[in-house]
């Protein structure tokens, strides 16, 4: 006979380490959320899973919720003061004799050797409507921990809007078990408290309260009639609560439920980020998807540049070869033979460097003017795309998130403006590339030539476009040279045409395919280095992702180890 109060508890005990456990994991949940206010309420609620079945007095001021409770403890427990702004919240809990403790400016504690008290303890709280700061916030840390709220109300005027506003923030974010008391129904009419309690009940149901109990007393007929005074039946239910330790298993339910409400809170907020990852992810694509595009805007402009290149080279290499066979013509081998001609050799080397100088000089001013043309077509088209998109991401990023909001969106704002920032300062950058070799400037390697949108469109563009060029040509004529000086005449005038022919035909295909090499080399390493600029967007979202997967995981972990305590046998709804 003695083994089954022992089995009980033990079973209680169980199911209340589940559930400290649970709640210990909704703490570490809201803080991974960047929800302080959750964790706060989550630590409330672990906080009075140790705790005796907790009643929770709240009302507006002077509703008479210090006399309801001194009534129903038979004894001076609650203090009554005059002024609203001198209330503070007392606890009053079991204590083998009676003692009063200061425990803050704010909080006060009274032990009384009270029956009903071994199993409960009751808060008196302020009026949620005090005048006094803090007052609220304090009573709020009591709400949750409550396992029953009996929430009081004048019998003369139960409508104020503040207590059922208070009174929906009970039923909707904590999840409370509410008890409606209209107090001072000694003041009213039976046709007022007739009407209020019908009344009462009607706007608990519109508010999400339900069906809560509405009990009608009266402090001062408990004093002088006690069976007309309606305290009796409060602590009738208060009994049945607690009677024969159901009220443990109520207090356990009444946690869980609490916590439940608080994953609603986390659930719709985890939704709201969710959806905005999928915006931003969307975003995201977009900027890529134009960049693709301004990729191949740019890749195309390269190409004209570079076939008008090839072009003035033709136009080039065509005016130079009229130029030599102009030189080798009949008449003027009339005037002088051929024989002589050579033998002067101070005349040899003057006639190619006229004709050589002639050729780059006429190649390098089509190219000089083409090449800065493609820069600036190429460049001005890209800087606009990227200066819009620069934009975009500061508006995505918004004003400014609010010092409370989640931690997620705050490392999302912070990630857009930097990129946005990067995306400004690679516009920004470069300056003059002063006197540089086009030469040298030609076979560095893209990624040591091309430091930054500006240096591109501010010379090192045109510079390796005009390197590529000389370099060819140099060699082009270095080769015309030696067949024109090396005795070829003698043989065949139009064999050396041809093969001057051929050498210039050489140059040009090998001048395209460098062209082709560089141009491409160039446009790739500006958008690679666009790219770039996007990847801490690309690793936050991806980020964010994890993070939201691993909280909606834990999220749904929580939920099925909380209403499994909600479903537990022997627990009371």
């Amino acid at each position: 006979m003695s083994a089954a109060p022992t089995l009980v508890d033990r079973a209680l005990a169980e199911r209340r380490a589940a559930l400290s456990a649970l709640l210990g994991g909704l703490c570490s949940l809201a803080e991974r959320a960047g929800r302080g206010d959750v964790a706060q309420d989550a630590r409330s609620l672990l906080t009075a899973a140790g705790e005796p079945f907790l009643f929770v007095a709240v009302g507006e001021v002077k509703t008479g919720k210090s006399s309801f409770i001194n009534a129903l403890l038979g004894e001076q427990a609650a203090q009554v003061a005059p002024d609203p702004c001198t209330d503070r919240i007392q606890i009053i809990s079991y204590g083998p004799e009676r003692e009063f403790h200061e425990e803050g400016p704010l909080l006060t504690r009274l032990l009384l050797p009270h029956p009903i008290l071994r199993d409960v303890a009751v808060v008196d709280t302020p009026g949620v409507d005090s005048v006094v700061d803090r007052h609220q916030e304090v009573t709020e840390r009591f709400i949750p921990r409550s396992d029953l709220v009996l929430f009081t109300f004048s019998a003369l005027n139960p409508y104020t809007r503040s207590a059922w506003d208070f009174l929906e923030q009970v039923a909707g974010r904590w999840r409370r078990k509410v008890v409606l008391v209209l107090t001072q129904a000694d003041l009213a009419s039976v046709e007022q408290l007739s009407v209020n309690r019908r009344r009462i009940a009607e706007l608990a149901r519109e508010k999400g309260l339900g069906e809560p109990p509405v009990f009608v007393v009266s402090s001062v007929l408990e004093a002088v009639q006690p069976e007309l005074s309606g305290i009796e039946a409060v602590r009738r239910h208060i009994r049945e609560m607690v009677t024969g330790g159901a009220h443990g298993a109520a207090k356990l339910e009444s946690l869980a439920r609490g916590a439940m409400g608080l994953l609603d809170g986390l659930d719709a907020q985890g939704r709201e980020q969710r959806a905005a990852l999928a915006k931003d992810q969307a975003r995201l694509s977009s900027l890529l998807e134009r960049l693709d595009m301004a990729r191949d805007a740019a890749s195309r402009e390269a190409g004209l540049l570079a076939s008008q290149v090839l072009r003035s080279y033709d136009l080039a290499c065509a005016d130079y070869l009229a130029a030599v066979e102009l030189e080798l013509s009949f008449p003027s081998m009339v005037r002088r033979s051929l024989g002589s001609f050579f033998r002067r050799r101070s005349g040899v080397p003057a006639l190619l460097e006229e004709l050589a100088r002639a050729f780059r000089d006429s190649l390098e001013g089509r190219v000089d003017a083409l090449a800065r043309e493609g820069a600036s077509n190429l460049t001005r088209n890209l800087g606009l795309e990227l200066s819009q998109m620069a934009r975009d991401l500061r508006e995505l990023a918004g004003p400014g998130a609010a010092p409370d909001a989640a931690r997620l969106d705050l490392q999302r704002e912070a990630v857009l403006r930097d990129v946005a920032a990067g995306l400004d300062a690679f516009l920004a950058s470069g300056g003059q590339p002063g006197r540089v070799d086009p030469l040298s400037v030609a076979r560095m390697d893209p990624k040591a030539a091309m430091g930054g949108l500006m240096v591109l469109a501010g010379g090192l563009f045109v510079l390796s476009v005009k390197g590529v060029v000389v370099d060819v040509t140099g060699g082009v004529l270095a080769g015309a040279g030696v067949l024109l000086a090396g005795g070829v005449l003698a043989v065949s005038r139009p064999r050396l045409i041809r093969r001057l022919r051929e050498e210039l035909s050489q140059g040009g295909r090998r001048l395209e395919d460098e062209l082709d090499a560089l141009l491409r080399a160039r446009v790739e390493r500006i958008f690679s280095d666009i790219v770039a600029l996007l990847e801490p967007l690309r690793a936050e979202l991806e980020r964010r992702g994890q993070a939201l997967s691993e909280q909606e995981a834990q999220a749904a972990s929580l939920r099925e180890g909380f209403a499994k305590a909600l479903d537990t046998p022997g627990q009371t709804a």
